[in-house]
């Protein structure tokens, strides 16, 4: 997001790690766009059931990310019924945020 200034509102978001000679150091995003970073995982109107989004956050988890990009994630799940919690018979939206810790 930007604000009318047309800066970031947290530039650091911007940032990846990169590894030399056994540390990890920051390094600026040359081509970033916001959109590489958010996802919608379901577009149309089906209901997900809370397997098949505990399915989906296990593939999320093992799923990697690209080298040279800002290590961070926010995934959109629409229509997940979810049990065991308040309005049993809403579905629900779900956002999964991932952060990749840093490996040399």
């Amino acid at each position: 997001m930007e604000p009318q200034t047309g800066e970031f509102l947290n530039p650091r978001l911007r940032q990846y790690y990169k590894g030399w000679m056994g540390y990890m150091w920051w390094r600026w995003e040359e081509d970033f766009d916001i959109n590489d970073h958010f996802t919608v995982w379901n577009t149309g109107d089906e209901e997900v059931s809370e397997e098949e989004f505990i399915k989906i956050v296990g593939i999320l988890e093992s799923s990697s990310y690209c080298r040279g990009k800002s290590p961070w994630e926010a995934i959109i799940v629409r229509n997940v019924r979810m049990r065991n919690v308040r309005e049993e018979h809403k579905l629900k939206t779900n956002l999964v945020f991932r952060v990749c810790r840093p490996t040399s």
